[in-house]
């Protein structure tokens, strides 16, 4: 799949460094090359979504093949691609990257409720990667402290492939995607793990 994220100036590395740091969070705006979305989405195409029920969490549709995500799992923990990682969070400790594909639709109490993702000690960051095509409503995704109802990100419908990069810490931070009222959002989630 060659290049993945686009080259990126070390002024705009640091900016997004800077951005994390204050926030716990970056947005990344056109972070992939465009050929990488276009195989990526290829590869997605080609799978099918399947229902799942967690009551700790929520509703969702995923993808439930392993050997897609191994596939992806391997292009998301090239040297290059955790570097970047590496170097914007600040997170030396980052060795791989695990994925996950979910659809969200505008279905009845149909959301992730708040949650911290910890039912997998070694993840350390979360990048979520804008996958719908159309226009959706609702399916806010928000994070903040443990134990405060200040939100530090309340993140919409980001551009088809924009990417939104926060801090995964079992003892500080959770998060939740609210319900989709109209439309469907889908989503690659990437797990950065040490």
């Amino acid at each position: 799949m060659n290049r993945i994220i686009r080259k990126m100036s070390d002024s705009e590395i640091n900016d997004y460094a800077n951005q994390f740091n204050a926030n716990h969070s970056v947005l990344l705006s056109d972070f992939f090359e465009p050929s990488f979305l276009e195989k990526l989405q290829s590869l997605i195409d080609k799978q099918t979504f399947e229902f799942f029920h967690d009551p700790r969490i929520g509703k969702e549709y995923r993808i439930d093949s392993k050997e897609f995500y191994a596939k992806l799992n391997l292009i998301f923990s090239s040297a290059d691609f955790l570097n970047f990682f590496r170097q914007v969070s600040g997170k030396e400790e980052i060795r791989l990257a695990t994925t996950r594909v979910y659809k969200i639709l505008d279905e009845d109490d149909y959301q992730i409720h708040w949650h911290n993702d910890n039912r997998v000690a070694s993840r350390v960051l979360s990048l979520r990667i804008e996958l719908s095509k159309d226009a959706y409503e609702g399916g806010e995704f928000q994070l903040r402290r443990i134990g405060t109802t200040e939100l530090i990100a309340n993140v919409g419908q980001l551009k088809y492939g924009e990417t939104f990069l926060f801090q995964v810490d079992f003892n500080q931070f959770e998060h939740q995607v609210l319900q989709v009222t109209k439309g469907e959002r889908v989503s690659l989630v990437i797990w950065f793990l040490k």
